[in-house]
């Protein structure tokens, strides 16, 4: 889901990560690679899923070109080589618990959201350090994803403060709202490739 970050302040959602059924590592994830770059000109940014994920012997002529820059002996050519390198994301499922003022359209709902390295380690972390089996819906805990933004003139999102809160329960008390959710879950999926 898109998280809009209003000026320099912090934005939060309270979240629950959910089963991913199509996961063939087991985690509440599915890893995918992609290129994303800047088209020249215009300032926008592309994402292009790496081809080899679909089949390991695919051509990928981005790929190619980020290993022909970074093998040259130009300087400029190693710096563009890095913005064409692929990318790792981790795709998941949460559940929608708390959300700012602006964003309450999420509220209730079971969404994709795209992880990137800093969230992805502190789930790892929690599976591989505290055994924890965050995404249970009934034993699970809840994840307070905090936003904010850094960097100088070219602003990026910092998800460093994001972490578990609360105790470990069920993602909600209501049945009838449990069952919503069990619906969505089966329309919204996350599949592997």
């Amino acid at each position: 889901f898109p998280v809009t970050i209003r000026h320099e302040e912090k934005t939060k959602f309270r979240i629950r990560f959910l089963p991913v059924q199509e996961s063939r590592i087991r985690k509440p994830w599915i890893e995918a690679k992609y290129h994303m770059f800047e088209r020249d000109g215009d300032n926008k940014y592309f994402k292009v899923l790496d081809p080899r994920i679909f089949n390991k012997d695919a051509k990928n002529p981005i790929s190619d070109l980020a290993t022909k820059l970074w093998n040259s002996d130009n300087a400029l050519d190693k710096e563009k080589a890095k913005k064409y390198f692929t990318k790792k994301r981790y795709f998941t499922l949460v559940y929608v618990k708390e959300a700012p003022e602006n964003q309450k359209e999420y509220i209730g709902k079971v969404l994709v959201f795209e992880a990137g390295q800093k969230i992805y380690e502190k789930l790892a972390a929690a599976i591989d350090d505290f055994d924890m089996c965050f995404w249970d819906p009934f034993k699970g805990k809840d994840f307070m994803l905090v936003v904010k933004q850094t960097g100088g003139e070219q602003k990026w999102p910092d998800y460093s403060q994001s972490n578990f809160i609360g105790s470990d329960g069920p993602i909600v008390e209501d049945e009838e709202e449990m069952t919503k959710i069990e619906k969505q879950l089966k329309t919204v999926t996350v599949k592997s490739v």
